[in-house]
């Protein structure tokens, strides 16, 4: 009955927990994407004003060394993408903070050359009689001032978009990956080198000078050290048994891709060591009941080579397998 009630207050209470944890990860998710909304929208507002900036800087720049011949191109050139410029920041106001200076400074100095171009407009076109015209020396196009203000607002635009800083962040990342490439092939050689010794001196030697001196042993056999043949199998046959039981860790090693491989190779492995552990089971039996000495030589050097086999090849691979993983940065 106790445990009927503690079920049943678990459910009540676990049913508007559920629901309070939903509705909680939830609002968090959407205060998560709050601002990252905002920063797109705000890169979008900041991309269309610098698009309207550049138009109006070469239709000033086109129309400053081509005089409109006509009312018509003057709007056409100068007017309509000043219009426009004034249609995206009365649109985009609010995310201008960050380049309210530089672009309101920009944008009278905008208006100002519209206006020189039309008074260097001939009288007959810009519908402005000559002797409203102020001096030639004022209404000059002012590329001084329209350069300085027109770059102020570019690089205004370039922080607050962190254009440089991104491409800086780019290039530092992609210089230090070269290097750190270069340095990770250096390590890789090395430490294929440092693979080669292990084998040649850790493996292939010792191996190597096993089955020499086993081969000579084998042939020094007596009836007086007949029985210490089955001594030395037990070692070998636990040697076998142990490896035999061992993982390979081939594939973990080799990784998903090459597990065909690795699969063939942990194969030969246990082939290798099933047949060293027969040899060494066959040879015991002989030195135990057999009184043929040539024979349970002959079945000694067929163990050792076994042996030998077996283990080469477990120990060749398992080092081989071995490779070089570059540390990862920590986070």
């Amino acid at each position: 009955m106790a445990d009927d009630i503690l079920v049943a207050i678990v459910g009540l209470v676990g049913v508007p927990a559920g629901i309070l944890l939903s509705n909680y990860l939830q609002e968090r998710r959407a205060k998560q994407r709050i601002p990252l909304r905002n920063l797109g929208q705000r890169d979008t507002a900041l991309k269309e004003v610098y698009s309207a900036i550049v138009d109006c800087y070469w239709s000033i720049a086109e129309a400053a060394g081509h005089l409109p011949e006509s009312m018509d191109i003057f709007k056409q050139k100068l007017l309509d993408p000043i219009q426009k410029l004034e249609t995206s920041l009365r649109k985009n106001g609010i995310w201008l903070s960050s380049v309210h200076d530089s672009l309101w400074k920009v944008r009278g100095t905008f208006i100002q050359a519209s206006m020189d171009i039309q008074y260097q407009m001939p009288p007959e076109v810009s519908g402005i009689p000559a002797q409203s015209h102020p001096p030639a020396s004022e209404t000059a196009t002012k590329w001084n001032e329209i350069e300085h203000d027109y770059g102020a607002a570019l690089r205004a635009f370039d922080a607050a978009l962190g254009i440089t800083a991104l491409e800086r962040t780019h290039l530092e990342s992609t210089v230090g990956g070269v290097q750190a490439s270069a340095s990770t092939q250096r390590k890789s050689r090395l430490w294929g080198l440092y693979i080669a010794i292990l084998l040649a001196f850790g493996v292939f030697a010792p191996a190597g000078i096993f089955l020499f001196l086993g081969n000579s042993a084998a042939w020094s056999i007596t009836p007086a050290n007949q029985l210490q043949v089955a001594n030395i199998m037990v070692g070998f046959l636990t040697v076998d048994g142990l490896l035999l039981g061992l993982k390979t860790r081939l594939r973990e090693a080799l990784g998903p891709k090459e597990a065909p491989r690795a699969n063939a190779l942990e194969a030969l492995q246990i082939g290798a060591l099933t047949i060293s552990l027969f040899w060494s089971l066959i040879t015991m039996f002989y030195a135990s009941f057999s009184t043929d000495l040539g024979l349970i030589s002959g079945w000694l050097r067929a163990s050792i080579v076994a042996f030998y086999v077996a283990v080469a090849l477990y120990a060749g691979f398992a080092i081989v397998s071995r490779r070089y993983i570059p540390p990862q940065p920590s986070s």
